[in-house]
């Protein structure tokens, strides 16, 4: 590990906090690798039970587990900034990720988890971001890489223009992304259910009828609710049977998968509801639910196709809404991670997030943001060329679709259009 002296100047509530945070010394320490990173972990977890913008998937375990499944070359890199009681205060989960494009290996300094659908940030445990260019400077202190990419981080985050300060520091080359897909429809759990099903239109409340009517027809349906690690093996069979017989890869589900890791996790940890729908004692559908403080996250849904003329998915997502405005107890929002066509029309609203890379002042450094700056170009003027051939939506049976004819569904071109338009030169 190592220390870092930085001052901070950030904003606190108290005029006393307000003038020691002006005025105190913070002391950043520095791990590589999960053996330096694991002396750190109790604090780790204190932040994330206690800052304001935490959020599940920025707990060590996750990270961990992440980078096991998705980025097992990536070597996990943090900075904790503490004050002069060794209380901590920020914290920036981080790692370096080498990826290969077109014959050329780029080191990224990103986020652990970084992925279009989850939110990532700094972790802060006091408003504002005023620790942030301290974190990234001490993030960045004896570091080889080419590149920092930043994501995704909601377009409301304060550390937005801290990124910009310490960018303007170190002189580095910023650039922003924002593809239209990197969106997530959010839904208000202020009043009661019936107040949210006053808040859509006509034409989804009808839909949820029909659904509802369907179902009734087709015999005995069961939802099941559970969470705690009591009885979770025979749950997770039956995920897997269902996802055998949709259109998902089942490995994810078998052990040894993240899935299931996922799952069990977050059982342990008490933030799972696991919500199964039985028609005639059959497994039909599931969704996977976390709830961590204010927040209700849409983790995963599926459903046998066998009872795709049902709608399953669409049965089972709206009893479970209508489950959590009825059982919520400090849960504000209702966030589903991605935006469908269905989805927007169950939201209330939806939340953007971004992607910000700085390139170092180098000559390797100003070669990659031109390369990145011409391939972001070309992949839109490919999108706007399809959108010209009249290259979209379609219906069908593809990725994305929740069931039965409910959902507008992405076709083939319509993905390929999407990661022209917002992935770049994705890592």
């Amino acid at each position: 590990m190592g220390n870092v002296e930085t001052r901070v100047f950030g904003p606190a509530t108290w005029l006393l906090s307000l003038l020691r945070l002006l005025f105190a010394v913070l002391r950043a320490v520095l791990a590589d690798g999960w053996s330096e990173i694991e002396p750190l972990r109790g604090e780790w977890l204190d932040i994330c039970r206690n800052a304001p913008n935490a959020t599940p998937f920025a707990d060590p375990d996750f990270c961990k587990l992440w980078l096991k499944h998705r980025v097992p070359s990536a070597i996990p890199r943090v900075v904790m900034l503490k004050d002069d009681q060794g209380r901590p205060q920020a914290l920036a989960p981080l790692c370096i990720a080498p990826t290969r494009k077109s014959g050329l290996t780029i080191k990224r300094l990103r986020f652990m988890v970084a992925v279009s659908w989850l939110d990532s940030d700094f972790l802060l445990m006091h408003p504002g971001a005023g620790a942030v260019p301290d974190v990234l400077a001490a993030a960045t202190v004896n570091c080889d890489f080419d590149m920092l990419d930043l994501f995704a981080i909601p377009c409301s985050s304060p550390s937005l223009p801290a990124i910009e300060v310490f960018g303007a520091r170190k002189g580095y080359t910023l650039g922003y992304l924002r593809p239209p897909r990197w969106t997530n429809s959010l839904v208000s759990l202020d009043g009661t259910w019936e107040d949210y099903l006053a808040r859509r239109s006509a034409r989804t409340r009808y839909v949820m009828r029909r659904v509802d009517r369907k179902m009734g027809r087709c015999g005995s349906a069961e939802i099941e609710k559970s969470g705690g690690p009591d009885g979770l093996e025979g749950s997770l069979s039956t995920l897997e049977c269902i996802v055998a017989k949709s259109w998902k890869d089942p490995s994810s589900y078998l052990r040894g998968g993240f899935w299931r890791e996922f799952i069990e996790l977050m059982s342990e940890k008490g933030l799972l509801s696991l919500y199964i729908l039985r028609i005639d004692d059959r497994p039909a559908a599931f969704v996977v639910l976390l709830r961590h403080h204010k927040t209700i996250y849409w983790m995963q849904t599926a459903y046998d196709s066998d009872y795709a003329h049902l709608s399953p998915g669409t049965y089972l997502t709206t009893k479970a809404m209508r489950d959590c405005f009825q059982h919520k107890s400090l849960e504000t929002t209702m966030d589903f991670l991605t935006t469908y066509p269905f989805l927007e029309r169950l939201a209330d609203s939806t939340q953007s997030r971004l992607r910000v890379r700085c390139f170092p002042k180098n000559p390797r450094g100003r070669l990659l943001s031109v390369a990145f700056r011409l391939s972001d170009g070309l992949r839109r003027r490919r999108l706007l060329r399809n959108r010209e051939r009249g290259l979209g939506c379609v219906q069908g049976r593809a990725r994305g679709r929740p069931d039965g004819d409910e959902w507008k569904v992405l076709g083939k071109q319509e993905e390929e259009n999407r990661e022209a338009a917002g992935e770049g030169l994705e890592g």
